[in-house]
């Protein structure tokens, strides 16, 4: 497991790495025939080492992630959970999925997943892959990110928060690439080109607001 703010790799004992997220926390279970792990929580990437034999199978809540020799990460959130291929193919299954929602699905290489609330599991489509694991090299990539959504996502990692109260500051839209082990080059950054008011509050937070014309 991890603490928030801490990033670590891990070597199983079939040879395959996993690397843990901030604040994330993983169960593994590997016997002679199976290798079952469990993302209690957070986010994890997987370096799987072949074994046709062993099946590698990640769950997280009720969906289930199954790969022989691939890459893939994986982000449990509260609601719905993430699934990003790097290399190979893997099956994603869910349990809650009902109806007509499909029950498992195949997601190749350079594709990425996202289960709905109620389980249905969707189909992949083609990204970037390098958006997604950019936390492995301490780095969000954004691409038309608000900054409420920045000042979230920095917020996994760092005790320095960015509080915003004005909604106009708060939609502003940013790309860019922005460490996520510096929170203070990120607010330097977003005062410099966003033009915004920055307020230190004292516990290492701070407020960014419009700055007066």
């Amino acid at each position: 497991r991890t603490a928030h703010g801490e990033r670590a790799t891990f070597t199983l004992s079939d040879a395959s790495q996993v690397t843990l997220n901030t604040d994330s926390r993983l169960d593994v279970a590997f016997t002679g025939g199976t290798r079952a792990l469990t993302l209690v929580k957070g986010e994890a990437f997987f370096n799987v080492a072949h074994d046709p034999e062993r099946p590698f199978a990640v769950s997280a809540g009720d969906t289930t992630v199954t790969a022989v020799g691939t890459a893939f990460n994986v982000y449990r959130r509260p609601e719905s959970t993430a699934i990003t291929v790097s290399e190979g193919v893997v099956r994603i299954s869910n349990l809650a999925a009902g109806g007509t929602a499909p029950r498992s699905v195949l997601l190749e290489a350079d594709e990425h997943l996202e289960t709905g609330r109620n389980g249905a599991l969707g189909t992949g489509r083609s990204v970037d892959t390098a958006r997604y694991l950019a936390w492995q090299r301490g780095e969000i990539i954004a691409e038309a990110l608000t900054l409420a959504e920045l000042a979230d996502e920095m917020a996994r990692y760092s005790d320095t928060r960015m509080l915003i109260s004005e909604r106009e500051v708060a939609e502003l839209t940013v790309s860019g690439v922005f460490s996520l082990d510096h929170p203070d080059t990120v607010v330097q950054a977003l005062e410099r080109s966003l033009g915004l008011r920055v307020v230190p509050l004292g516990n290492g937070s701070v407020q960014l607001l419009k700055s007066p014309q």
